[in-house]
């Protein structure tokens, strides 16, 4: 499930902003989609969640409700986490959930899709509700422009309500992903 499906109407990470459809006439390459937006970080660490996090049964450990809620939901609909996690298991994290938080540049941190890899961008695209990461691609020669592969979607708390489009302070620009 997606944090879109999940929570509906809830997330407004670009605010009440559109995409900007005069960017679909201007391609000239079929296999590319460029969306504006503006760009907020880089994953510069990726780990499994914190047991805090995990642990259903932990409380208020430092760690948001909101944010226990949305791992809840999108990785362990089941509830059944917390079980692994009782009194007498050694273990400080099941194995079979991937490395799903991420740490960026800036320092906020979040939930990522498994596929996500340090470097990978952190972007709030106009018309997005939620934050998308974005992978740069190599560039074939010196004078192309930057290309990103679509990743997925993100949580990182401080970005869900349209923050980053009301401050004014960020510059956007353009995404081209393939």
């Amino acid at each position: 499930m997606t944090l879109q499906e999940q929570f509906p109407c809830t997330f407004r990470a670009s605010g009440v902003t559109r995409p900007d459809e005069t960017l679909f006439n201007l391609q000239d390459d079929d296999l590319q989609l460029a969306l504006r937006g503006w760009r907020l970080g880089t994953i510069v660490a990726l780990d499994h969640p914190p047991k805090d996090l995990v642990c259903p049964f932990s409380g208020d450990n430092g760690v948001s409700s909101l944010l226990k809620t949305v791992f809840h939901r999108i990785f362990d609909p089941s509830s059944r986490t917390g079980a692994w996690l009782l009194h007498g298991n050694n273990h400080d994290l099941p194995g079979c959930i991937e490395k799903c938080f991420f740490v960026t540049s800036d320092g906020q941190c979040g939930l990522c899709p498994w596929t996500a890899k340090e470097g990978d961008v952190v972007t709030v695209l106009q018309g997005g509700n939620v934050p998308y990461l974005i992978r740069p691609l190599e560039k074939e020669s010196a004078d192309q422009s930057d290309k990103y592969a679509f990743v997925g979607e993100c949580f990182v708390e401080e970005l869900m309500l349209g923050f980053v489009t009301k401050d004014g302070m960020r510059q956007r620009e353009v995404f081209a992903l393939r």
